[in-house]
């Protein structure tokens, strides 16, 4: 019997961890308040103009249409891994300085609560570096 009272308690907690896949399916923004707090970033007006209409539809089958790319995305636990394979609608293969790859990868996390996440956009010079830390996205309500 005490058995499997522990054992419950230790279920809940491994189902919770493993629950953000089904949870991130619909689309993704970056959160006003990340723009906000961002709005003075060079190059001037970039926050409010180009992050303001950022977003990632995130679709069961783990691919992704973004407004300004599309590919696969990996969920574990609380992790992502979202690669681009097609950047403006041009095979990633096919920018300069990407021949041979078929991705860009880019990594983050999801809050505990699962309503934020964290992107950490990779520095390959195509985003602003001070995107590094992180961008704030939130998922939009349906």
């Amino acid at each position: 019997m005490r058995k499997t009272i522990a054992f419950v308690p230790l279920l809940a907690v491994l189902l919770t961890a493993c629950n953000h896949g089904s949870d991130v399916v619909g689309k993704w923004s970056v959160a006003p308040d990340y723009i906000q707090a961002h709005s003075n970033m060079k190059p001037e007006g970039f926050m409010t103009g180009f992050a303001s209409t950022f977003w990632y539809d995130l679709k069961k089958d783990n691919t992704f249409q973004g407004s300004m790319s599309e590919g696969t995305y990996k969920v574990e636990g609380s992790k992502i891994t979202i690669t681009t394979t097609k950047l403006m609608g041009t095979d990633v293969a096919k920018i300069p300085g990407n021949q041979g790859k078929t991705g860009i990868d880019m990594t983050g996390e999801f809050s505990a609560d699962g309503k934020s996440l964290t992107l950490h956009p990779p520095s390959n010079g195509l985003l602003p570096t001070e995107l590094g830390s992180g961008i704030k996205m939130q998922k939009e309500s349906s």
